[in-house]
């Protein structure tokens, strides 16, 4: 099942935090105070969970992890972890102190696997893996750039699903389409499902590629068109990219590409359900690919649970997944946090105010991919010196007890075939529909609530358009109330 977060009015005077709970093993539980969008709502309250830090053994190697940044990605040595995170799994890649490396998973709460290491034969049998880059996760697979032998450049992408072989995407050995030589290197990469978008810089030349499951590799965008590219982002099957940091570019494979944003922009967009996430001079906002743009924080806004506003913003900042924008901020007198907007309701997630493990810390970074679900993971710097990965998540309240866990949306018989999301309350979007009937004494007074639920649901990104359409096209031939 599709699963989102969302802070929603159900219209009715009540505010419901909706979302999903998974119940991992916990180290810590904090509670910090949200601003409501409306009315009194419940405060937010997160679990922290270690996944692996500097005191974690190496499985299969000596001695524990000393780091866990991408030796490919400069940004990467402010301590921005290498890690991506879905479903309730983490993988990442790390170092330890005697030259090993490798990408390793491991379930919030459980142990760590090797996916790849120092000691894996390359796929083409020419030697083993050296370096990996930042990996990338979806639908269980997994997706991480790497390289064989010395050098600071990944020479291929990687592609592996669970239960079979490490396979190759495309490396110094494929072709470029087009006549121009082969992949030699590679740049930022993320995985949509079995497909995977990249960039590939070679002599002076930056394109941008998307490689399917079959082998295909389909050409999204060229430097000699947009001089150069600032980080993209995959899903949906919609590549989104920063170029020149002055335009947001986004495109389903296959299709051509739209101009959705022109304006100075930060790095490293967050594309979730055809709706990007980017930093911009003044703030932290999203623009659909119909290019209306909405603010989700901006410099000036009180910091929640801290003291006054916001004075800027990591320029690798946010992730943005599942109803959910995470992102890094900052603030007067040292002030730096992993903060997220739900719903459009901006909440402290944790800061260096708090402690994790009974540490003082010092710092906190986000990585590229890192909200799933309920989930938000992060990197933590001690000041005894050591690291961490963890994963902060939503505590389930549990307010529908009886919710109707339908795979799809459902009203009076007619199925709208949108995903049912499970919010972290235990409510689905169809015990909210629910609500609106219960509330509603005509036919015109329900149609009109879904309506509501549904704007909201579509402005926080939850559903699309078309599926808001759906809702409300099914909402219209009900026989209710």
């Amino acid at each position: 099942m599709l699963r989102r977060i969302l802070l929603i009015s159900l219209f009715t005077s009540v505010i419901v935090s909706v979302g999903f709970g998974l119940s991992p093993a916990r180290s810590e539980t904090k509670t910090f105070r949200r601003f409501p969008v409306v009315g009194q709502a419940n405060p937010i309250s997160f679990t922290f969970t270690r996944v692996v830090d500097t005191n974690s053994p190496i499985p299969g190697g000596m001695g524990n992890f000393i780091s866990f940044i991408d030796p490919f990605a400069e940004s990467s040595l402010d301590g921005r972890p290498a890690v991506s995170i879905e479903n309730g799994t983490i993988v990442f890649s790390g170092s330890g102190a005697f030259g090993q490396r490798g990408i390793y998973t491991a379930p919030v709460g459980g142990s760590i696997t090797t996916i790849a290491d120092t000691n894996t034969v390359l796929p083409d049998g020419t030697g083993t893996f050296r370096l990996f880059g930042t990996p990338s996760l979806s639908h269980r697979n997994v997706a991480f750039p790497a390289r064989g032998e010395s050098g600071l450049i990944a020479q291929g992408v990687f592609f592996v699903s669970p239960g079979s072989p490490i396979k190759t995407v495309v490396d110094r050995n494929t072709p470029v389409p087009g006549g121009i030589g082969v992949f030699r290197g590679i740049g930022g990469i993320s995985l949509d499902d079995e497909s995977v978008a990249f960039v590939h810089s070679s002599v002076g030349r930056d394109r941008i590629f998307v490689a399917d499951n079959v082998g295909q590799i389909t050409l999204i965008a060229d430097s000699t068109d947009f001089e150069v590219f600032n980080g993209l982002s995959f899903n949906d099957g919609i590549v989104a990219f920063v170029a020149r940091q002055q335009q947001i570019l986004a495109a389903p494979v296959g299709s051509p590409l739209k101009l959705v944003h022109v304006g100075s922009v930060g790095f490293n967009p967050s594309i979730d359900n055809g709706a990007i996430a980017f930093v911009m001079q003044g703030g932290i906002f999203i623009v659909t690919i119909e290019g209306s743009i909405s603010p989700v924080v901006l410099v000036g806004t009180p910091i929640p649970g801290g003291a006054g506003n916001f004075t800027f913003f990591d320029g690798d900042s946010p992730s943005h997944r599942d109803g959910i924008v995470a992102f890094r901020g900052f603030g007067p007198s040292g002030q730096e946090g992993i903060y997220a907007s739900i719903g459009g309701s901006l909440t402290k997630v944790i800061d260096l105010s708090n402690t994790l493990d009974g540490k003082t810390l010092t710092h906190l970074f986000l990585p590229f991919e890192a909200v799933s679900g309920n989930q938000i993971a992060f990197a933590a710097q001690f000041a005894d010196g050591s690291r961490g990965i963890y994963v902060a998540e939503i505590v389930n309240e549990d307010e529908c007890p009886n919710s109707d866990l339908s795979a799809t949306v459902v009203i009076d018989g007619c199925n709208s075939e949108v995903p049912n999301i499970l919010f972290p309350s235990g409510c689905t979007i169809s015990d909210l529909i629910g609500s609106c009937a219960k509330g509603a004494r005509n036919h015109g007074q329900f149609v009109s609530c879904v309506s509501r639920l549904t704007n909201d649901l579509k402005k926080a990104g939850t559903i699309t358009g078309r599926q808001g359409g759906a809702i409300q096209s099914c909402t219209a031939k009900a026989h209710i109330p």
